[in-house]
């Protein structure tokens, strides 16, 4: 019974050590999904095998709880992005558009989690939205300030002008043309 015991913690403690090296290299790893796949199928084997191993399936459940943090985190940056674009526009388009792929590239953590707690689609489809905004607000200014510059009575410059910023932004946000034809 005790070397039975000391294999079990031996194991929970390799486990454990695997789970907090993966959630520091989260970020750096192309094959976080597969490496987390696997300690999932560790997690449900060893965890039907009694009570013994409770703790293996307490350590992964706690991992999938701390790469949900980061991952809740990563969308708080970008949900703040998305919707300071939304109200005053898009000036670095590339920079914007890697974010959301980056933060797309983890739709598949949502298998992870029950349905109830799933996040990763529906907070990237909320960003998109934001960004689908921005271009009918900005095709609603274009079509406004290419008016103002055919009407005989308005002073063409100002629109001119105005609309010039506006073309400069669409350059910008035309960076989301295959991420907005996605959604």
């Amino acid at each position: 019974a005790k070397a039975q015991q000391n294999l079990v913690d031996s194991t929970a403690d390799c486990f454990e050590e695997l789970c907090s090296e993966l959630e520091e290299e989260f970020s750096h790893l192309s094959n976080f999904q597969s490496d987390l796949m696997k300690l999932r199928d560790v997690s449900n084997i060893l965890g039907r095998n009694g009570d013994a191993w409770k703790r293996v399936v307490a350590i992964f459940d706690s991992f999938v709880g701390s790469v949900k943090s980061m991952i809740r985190a990563e969308y708080g940056k970008l949900d703040e992005m998305s919707q300071s674009a939304k109200k005053n526009g898009v000036w670095d388009g590339k920079r914007e558009v890697n974010m959301l792929q980056t933060f797309n590239s983890f739709r598949w953590f949502d298998d992870f989690l029950p349905p109830k707690d799933q996040f990763v689609a529906k907070c990237s489809i909320k960003v998109v939205r934001a960004y689908a905004d921005r271009v009918n607000h900005l095709k609603k200014e274009a079509t406004e300030f290419l008016r103002q510059i055919q009407d005989a009575t308005c002073e063409s410059a100002p629109a001119a002008s105005s609309l010039k910023i506006v073309f400069q932004e669409m350059r910008e946000i035309s960076q989301f043309a295959p991420v907005l034809k996605e959604e």
